[in-house]
């Protein structure tokens, strides 16, 4: 997967630290959501990430 797009999903709770598992990610969209918290540290190993 290179693209997500989870705007206004109505999400709630913090962030999964497991979003760091999808190693291709280019783009994570969580815009529109009930999402808080910090950004879990894994989320650093997204090498190829350009959007958050």
């Amino acid at each position: 997967m290179y693209f997500s797009s989870l705007l206004g999903n109505r999400l709630t709770g913090s962030i999964p630290g497991e979003l760091a598992n999808l190693r291709n990610l280019t783009s994570l969209i969580l815009d529109n959501n009930d999402l808080f918290g910090t950004l879990p540290a894994a989320l650093r190993n997204l090498s190829k990430i350009e959007r958050l």
